[in-house]
């Protein structure tokens, strides 16, 4: 989970995305979460979303069949 930044380090604007009408009505957060797989001596994506405005990953227990702790921290 990170928030996404410019390639010169700033913040997104997000008004300058396809997201600009989600992000002017509050429906969107400023956070990207990015499921990712090893994959030889890479990673591979698995699942993302793009401003959850909830817990997103909790969906991803279920389909992926992961433990809860993957995503809390202790």
């Amino acid at each position: 989970m990170a928030e996404p930044l410019q390639p010169n380090g700033k913040k997104l604007n997000w008004y300058s995305t396809p997201y600009a009408n989600d992000w002017a009505n509050d429906a969107m957060s400023n956070l990207v979460m990015v499921l990712m797989r090893r994959q030889g001596n890479g990673f591979q994506v698995v699942d993302y979303v793009i401003g959850p405005t909830d817990v997103h990953w909790y969906n991803w227990i279920d389909r992926y069949g992961l433990p809860e702790r993957l995503f809390t921290p202790g």
